[in-house]
């Protein structure tokens, strides 16, 4: 192969290779066409030296926002699995205290109250229970044969230590003359 035969720097009559003008630069080789440069090949794929190709994965946020919607779902079910679960413990525990409550309560007097006859009960409530327990008691004040309720009262007592017993008073608000009785509706403890 021949060497290509160049025009010298600083001429002033343009060169001509395959009958299209050159310029020549000083002190550089002269611009040459895009026909006159090798031509690139086709860039290669990056490749590994050995082993398969690894396999695209997804945007990590997508995996973590993918794994936090998965938990959500697990810790909704499972509250709703141990709430199903857990009300009948809980209204069980509710009606448990609430029988060894009226068991703790006992009306050691029913009548009307001298001045304007209202009725009235004391409650003696004893705390058959191991720690400091507080009540609230409701009272009904019923006819004689017990057909219907004519009024109700409520009474409380606080911080009943273990073993302790109090009296306290309920009373209703209406005035009768007529004769009544007197029963625990509910008690609570707490």
């Amino acid at each position: 192969m021949s060497q290509p035969q160049f025009p010298p720097p600083f001429t002033d009559w343009p060169a001509q290779k395959s009958g299209i003008p050159i310029q020549a630069m000083p002190f550089s080789e002269p611009y040459t066409l895009a026909r006159d440069m090798p031509q690139a090949s086709e860039p290669q794929p990056f490749a590994m030296a050995s082993g398969p190709q690894p396999k695209k994965s997804l945007p990590r946020w997508i995996v973590g926002v993918s794994v936090l919607a998965v938990v959500m779902v697990v810790a909704c079910v499972g509250a709703v699995v141990a709430v199903g679960f857990g009300a009948k413990s809980v209204s069980d525990e509710i009606n448990r205290d609430s029988k060894a409550a009226v068991a703790d309560v006992k009306i050691s007097r029913c009548a009307a109250v001298r001045v304007g006859g209202t009725m009235a009960a004391s409650i003696t409530i004893t705390n058959h229970g191991s720690a400091v327990a507080s009540y609230v008691v409701d009272v009904g004040f019923d006819s004689v044969d017990g057909a219907r309720q004519i009024d109700a009262g409520v009474a409380s007592a606080t911080a009943l230590a273990a073993g302790e017993t109090t009296t306290v008073q309920a009373s209703g608000g209406a005035a009768t003359s007529a004769s009544f009785t007197c029963k625990v509706i509910a008690a609570t403890r707490y």
